[in-house]
């Protein structure tokens, strides 16, 4: 019986290998196209090109959204019962900024450990240009649909 060595933060690509794209750039369609799209292309990438730390993420992702979901809600609510004056939400919204953009951040710093051995050893790597206007464009309509569909009826049902 013979043992094969194994390096921790090696990389195991998995069917969708051709999409897999430098961290980076899932970073980045976050940042033009809101937490939906950037974290789920995030958790893409790493089923893409086999992320060791793919668990991580995904417990990260839904601790990020249900942050984010709690933290508007709390807003409203302190709102609503007179905690904060109804001109604090603009800048509330800052912190919702914040909650994305750390776990968006500990997700590209995860991935970009291992993605460097993925492609060190010859894995494909695919541009991230057409994922980045996709996006841009659809983003901002998702977060919309999120917003009417499960924000909104949690805000009513909590007020």
């Amino acid at each position: 019986m013979s043992e094969v060595y194994q390096i921790p933060d090696e990389p195991k690509a998995g069917r969708w290998e051709n999409l897999a794209t430098q961290p980076l750039w899932p970073l980045l369609a976050g940042m033009l196209g809101g937490p939906i799209f950037g974290w789920a292309w995030l958790i893409l990438n790493a089923l893409a090109f086999g992320s060791p730390t793919i668990k991580k993420e995904v417990a990260l992702v839904l601790s990020g959204w249900v942050g984010l979901i709690g933290f508007t809600l709390l807003t409203f609510y302190s709102v609503h019962v007179g905690l904060l004056p109804k001109e604090a939400i603009p800048y509330m919204r800052i912190a919702n900024s914040v909650i994305f953009l750390s776990v968006s951040y500990l997700i590209f710093l995860m991935q970009n450990r291992s993605f460097g051995i993925y492609e060190y050893y010859g894995g494909h790597v695919a541009s991230g240009w057409i994922g980045l206007f996709i996006g841009f464009f659809i983003g901002p309509e998702l977060e919309r649909i999120q917003a009417e569909q499960l924000v909104i009826p949690l805000i009513e049902a909590l007020l």
